[in-house]
């Protein structure tokens, strides 16, 4: 009977550990999948306290996502699309002359640009990507398409998201369901403030880094700006590349000017740090810059570009997790 026992358990615990090993390949082949949800349930939370504001006064909870959406929608059309013509036309012009300013620069520390051909590498990849049109465009399309479908997905988790939190608050017993609400209520707060400040702070870094390029003289502000607010959304990483592009150019005019240009850089993250961050991110976790530029990385070796983005997120749930076991083991 003892042998038996022992047997029917060792076969449990391979059944166990290849279950376990099926659902980690599951989970990776299906990460893109995932990412976007994680995504719409970040949009979801960021949305979430105009969609309480409206229901406390008086709108119903059915009706309440629809306008905010329909107001966010709204904003960033009119805010957006009529600048897309003039954002499209200084990336192209910045593209173009990007090699030649490398081209300037590079003899200064005896190197020579011209030996990679980059004019040659850029004619040569947009003669790829034109005979592979059918391609892009069916990546286009699918990036489109991916971020309609997250929009719906954020939109139906702020339309169900009471009976979401209750079907997760009944896998807890009774006397650990205030932990679990606990849980869900930080996580909510903390990621919808990381991505409504974030979106804030990019937004103020790309604006007062495209003023002082163009008070400065630096030509191709508006895309370096543009740059410089994108790389904003990696902490601590981002804003050092930022700066590499607008130094290049600075230093192909003069070496003085790329002088000013790193100091405006250095300038504008040293008062984000002190005066910006504090205010704008006061409700969202703070982490050690080691554990991020190590979650950066992780996340850019996974799943690339957009694992570095979402790595400070995923940092923040495994964080409140942890807490939520603290609380259910005390």
């Amino acid at each position: 009977m003892n042998s038996y026992l022992k047997k029917f358990v060792l076969e449990n615990q391979i059944l166990w550990a290849a279950g376990t090993i099926g659902l980690l390949f599951l989970l990776w082949d299906i990460r893109g999948i995932l990412a976007s949800l994680f995504i719409a349930y970040i949009l979801a939370t960021a949305l979430t306290p105009a969609v309480n504001y409206l229901q406390n006064h008086k709108v119903p909870r059915s009706l309440a996502p629809g306008i905010v959406f329909l107001l966010t929608v709204t904003c960033l059309v009119g805010i957006i699309f009529p600048l897309v013509p003039f954002v499209i036309k200084q990336t192209s012009s910045f593209i173009t002359l990007f090699p030649d300013y490398l081209n300037r620069v590079g003899p200064l520390f005896n190197w020579h640009p011209e030996t990679l051909n980059l004019p040659s590498f850029l004619q040569s990849e947009a003669d790829v990507i034109g005979k592979n049109a059918w391609l892009l465009s069916r990546k286009l399309f699918g990036g489109v398409l991916s971020l309609v479908t997250t929009t719906v997905i954020s939109f139906y988790l702020l339309v169900n998201r009471q009976s979401l939190h209750r079907f997760f608050l009944s896998f807890f017993s009774q006397d650990k369901k205030d932990a679990g609400a606990k849980f869900l209520e930080e996580l909510d707060t903390k990621l919808g403030a990381w991505f409504r400040g974030q979106l804030f702070l990019s937004f103020i870094i790309g604006f007062f880094t495209w003023v002082g390029l163009t008070v400065i003289g630096i030509p191709q502000a508006l895309p370096l700006a543009i740059i410089a607010g994108i790389l904003e959304i990696i902490p601590t990483v981002g804003p050092i590349l930022s700066a590499i592009p607008a130094i290049v150019v600075a230093l192909s005019i003069s070496g003085p000017l790329a002088l000013i240009v790193a100091g405006l850089y250095i300038f504008i993250q040293m008062a984000e740090n002190h005066f910006i961050v504090p205010k704008v991110m006061q409700t969202a976790v703070g982490f050690n810059p080691l554990a991020v530029i190590v979650g950066i990385l992780i996340g850019g070796n996974l799943m690339g570009v957009l694992g570095a983005l979402l790595a400070v997120p995923i940092i923040l749930v495994i964080s409140e997790i942890k807490k939520l076991t603290d609380d259910l083991s005390s």
